[in-house]
């Protein structure tokens, strides 16, 4: 019985991960939607807000290769690819 429990919150938990990161992209999306030219890169501002994760955090997962970015001047740019896989790779360290 215990371990149909344990399974089951790990279910809700992957489903509101899920659902709160859909959210977040959507308003995410809708902020910075101002144009009809789809959104190709993120700034280190924006990632930060889409995924909690500090801008210092996000220079050291630069700096160790963690995350893959382009510099254009002072600002530090990452692709929407490259959010997807960050996204999936931190709901997955959730369910571990």
């Amino acid at each position: 019985m215990n371990d149909n429990f344990n399974d089951l919150i790990l279910a809700l938990q992957q489903t509101v991960t899920q659902i709160v990161v859909k959210v977040i992209q959507d308003e995410a999306n809708k902020r910075f939607a101002s144009s009809s030219i789809p959104k190709m890169f993120y700034n280190l501002k924006q990632l930060e807000e889409i995924t909690g994760i500090t801008r210092l955090g996000l220079k050291g997962r630069i700096k160790r290769g963690t995350l893959k970015a382009s510099k254009d001047g002072n600002t530090w740019l990452v692709s929407v690819k490259e959010v997807e896989r960050l996204l999936n790779q931190l709901e997955y360290k959730k369910r571990a």
